[in-house]
């Protein structure tokens, strides 16, 4: 009886091995899984963090734009009104010369634009030549020079 006892002893250490080496295993195939899931999980958050922060961007921008759109007062307002009369005036046409006239408005307007960068470039380029409004008047006197 002792063999027998004996091949018991050692079937049951061997089922113990297995079970201990599918339990490391089932371990690091938890641990993989956990890690995976941190992974896309951090990929996931600083996506999003980047989309918040270029949201918070776009909306800093918009204010901006309004605050500059305001400064330009009641100069804005008649902007608009000549738009829209020119605009209205075009509908009062023919379908095909609604046509000729929107592409030749937008032409107009696209030139505008081009004026607008070109002084909005030289304004920049001439501020960044403005001595400092904090230097004393000799020191822009030999800056001058």
């Amino acid at each position: 009886m002792s063999y027998d006892n004996e091949e018991h002893r050692v079937a049951a250490a061997q089922e113990e091995d297995s079970v201990s080496a599918k339990a490391r295993e089932t371990g690091q195939i938890l641990k993989d899984l956990v890690a995976s899931i941190g992974r896309k999980t951090r990929t996931v958050a600083e996506e999003k963090t980047s989309q918040l922060k270029e949201a918070a961007d776009d909306k800093n921008i918009a204010v901006k734009d309004a605050r500059d759109i305001q400064m330009l007062g009641s100069h804005i307002d008649s902007i608009i009104t000549i738009f829209d009369s020119t605009m209205d005036g075009i509908r009062q046409q023919p379908y095909d010369e609604q046509q000729k006239l929107m592409v030749g408005f937008k032409k107009v307007l696209q030139e505008e634009i081009y004026v607008i960068n070109a002084q909005l470039n030289m304004a920049k380029r001439l501020k960044g030549l403005e001595p400092s409004a904090e230097m004393g008047s000799e020191e822009k006197v030999k800056e001058g020079q």
